[in-house]
């Protein structure tokens, strides 16, 4: 009904549909008359999936399916949660970077967070302190509660104070472009726009030249976590 009634309001105010809009649920929908399935679970922007597929199972002479609707998930920047928005946070990263990235969550998902994440309760009214509470639980739930001490110390040392960490990755000269790509594993797009928005910091300073190339024994930061040492 809500992609329904979100179709209806487009049109009426001349907004152009797409044709995957419509492919979508249909092709969904038709999923679940092949598997004949009995249930699916999925986000409550699901629904009108879910009623396309139940309409199309009883066509086909099959019972409908049952419907298990859950809530949408914020990511670390208050939009839905998504790869393509490139605001979620990995099941298997590493506890300090996970602690960091919850900690970046906008303070008006904090709430959310807590109740569909966490069993938390009675938390401190003090938004960081809530936030720091937040993301320990979050760590000890997947690493434990050694891991998620050891993040909060990191994150606290390194963000709160500044501090860089006394041991440091060593890495081959390049070009700060090429650095950033691989130290934190991703295309040179997102490591590019990184550096232009003032995200990486060559000898603490911020460098926004992508095909700047330090030189032996400079200390990179990299966004707020990472620290490298130049071979």
């Amino acid at each position: 009904m809500m992609a329904r009634d979100g179709f209806k309001r487009r049109s009426e105010a001349g907004a152009p549909i797409s044709l995957h809009e419509f492919l979508v649920p249909l092709l969904q929908g038709w999923d679940s008359v092949v598997l004949d399935s009995d249930i699916e679970i999925g986000g409550t922007d699901q629904l009108f999936n879910f009623q396309v597929a139940r309409s199309l199972q009883e066509s086909e002479g099959q019972k409908p399916e049952s419907c298990i609707l859950t809530p949408i998930i914020r990511g670390t920047d208050g939009r839905k949660m998504s790869k393509s928005f490139n605001n979620t946070i990995w099941l298997d990263e590493k506890p300090e970077e996970m602690f960091g990235q919850v900690m970046s969550i906008p303070d008006s998902v904090t709430d959310e967070w807590v109740e569909l994440l966490t069993s938390l309760t009675n938390l401190p009214g003090h938004p960081m302190v809530k936030k720091k509470l937040l993301a320990w639980d979050i760590v000890r739930q997947l690493h434990g509660e050694v891991a998620a001490c050891q993040a909060q110390k990191l994150f606290e040392a390194r963000v709160q104070r500044k501090e860089a960490p006394r041991e440091m990755p060593v890495v081959d000269s390049d070009f700060l472009l090429k650095i950033v790509a691989v130290i934190r594993n991703e295309s040179n797009n997102r490591a590019r726009k990184l550096i232009c928005q003032g995200g990486v910091s060559v000898n603490d300073e911020k460098i926004l030249d992508p095909l700047f190339f330090p030189e032996s024994g400079s200390q990179i930061k990299i966004g707020k976590r990472k620290f490298v040492i130049v071979k």
